[in-house]
């Protein structure tokens, strides 16, 4: 039957394979070979030379240039009426992935839109029903139409998705240029995304990156607050709720900051920063918080670790309509020199400059 019959046959009607997946993915395919065997009761699948070509170029470097693929297809794939595997593992792929204008994602010509949770012939929701997915070693290249950004490369890619549980979890690393970031480590825990939509993703992500130049990152990734220049270690936790980031926090240690808190101050220029800060955002509602934050000003003038919350709504026309500022065992002195830099209320602001209190605050709190 199967076993003797069908898989050892199935390399030579690989054309006929590769024809199957065309019409599934609507490009040109083309497979070098394919090898057999068997995982137990489970019949396991080798495919080498795997090339995804865009329709328009077939000539032209392949969307996605995949080394070798191995999967085990699991039993329960009879009882199910889908294939379903027990691994899927992807060695050395060479990728594409664009972003339009309209924010569509094409992923080596299948393409999706993370708002509306739609993909090629249900291709992602397929691929996020597997139990185990593992790539090593990729290559991606990332084009971003969306923020007009420069191409991000990617290289020594390794990932590791796997589902159980009612849950998605998932690891991955990558080493981008070297002059932008040392290699990043991101992971992610996700309540089941069965139905590939990212629109209704709800977990965590972690992201950690030993050395970063934040600057550059601004390029392809949205930050809470703008930041000219800046570079050090950075470690970032998401709240992701139906697919939007709602909640932020990170712990810094950065050299060289020059950032705005608000687009109407000045900009703030520190020599070096250090602590926890979190972020929320609700509507025209902000909030800003720091632990232990510590930062040296480039005149030299430091300040020791300090808790701040920095709560302000901004009006349509951008200007600060009101806020709050807790501190805790904060010296006056030189947070009085970074006052107009802070998104404090006006007259807060006129009655630090005035005063240029001194001392120390134990405890405080000034709307």
């Amino acid at each position: 039957g199967v076993r003797y019959v069908v898989l050892p046959r199935l390399d030579s009607h690989r054309e006929d394979v590769a024809a199957l997946l065309a019409r599934e993915l609507g490009h040109p395919v083309e497979i070098d070979g394919i090898a057999t065997s068997w995982d137990g009761w489970n019949p396991a699948v080798t495919v080498r030379g795997l090339r995804v070509r865009d329709r328009a170029g077939a000539a032209a470097q392949p969307l996605i240039d995949l080394a070798e693929v191995s999967a085990v297809v699991s039993w329960t794939s009879l009882l199910v009426g889908e294939v379903r595997l027990r691994t899927l593992r992807i060695d050395r792929p060479r990728m594409s992935i664009r972003r339009d204008t309209s924010g569509r994602i094409d992923v080596a010509g299948i393409e999706f839109d993370p708002q509306g949770g739609t993909a090629g012939p249900g291709f992602s929701a397929w691929l996020l029903n597997q139990r185990e997915i593992v790539v090593k070693d990729a290559l991606v290249t990332w084009n971003d139409d969306l923020r007009n950004a420069p191409q991000l490369l990617l290289d020594q890619v390794s990932l590791r998705l796997e589902r159980g549980f009612g849950r998605h979890r998932f690891g991955l690393k990558g080493t981008p240029p070297p002059e932008i970031a040392a290699p990043i480590d991101v992971r992610g825990d996700f309540a089941s995304l069965r139905g590939g939509g990212w629109d209704q993703a709800n977990g965590r992500m972690y992201v950690r990156l030993d050395y970063a130049d934040v600057a550059a990152w601004s390029e392809w990734l949205p930050l809470p607050i703008p930041v000219q220049s800046g570079e050090g270690a950075l470690r970032l936790w998401f709240d992701v709720h139906d697919g939007v980031p709602d909640g932020l926090v990170a712990d810094v240690e950065l050299a060289n900051v020059r950032t705005r808190l608000v687009e109407n101050l000045p900009p703030l220029d520190l020599a070096h920063v250090a602590g926890r800060f979190a972020f929320e955002r609700s509507g025209a509602r902000y909030s800003i918080t720091a632990r232990e934050l510590s930062f040296v000003a480039p005149d030299g003038v430091r300040v020791v670790p300090v808790d701040i919350a920095v709560r302000y709504e901004l009006g349509v026309d951008g200007e600060t309509r009101n806020g709050r500022i807790a501190v805790s065992h904060v010296e006056l002195a030189p947070l009085s020199a970074l006052a107009a830099h802070l998104p404090l209320p006006d007259v807060v602001r006129e009655h630090v400059a005035r005063h240029a209190p001194r001392g120390t605050l134990t405890e405080a709190a000034v709307d």
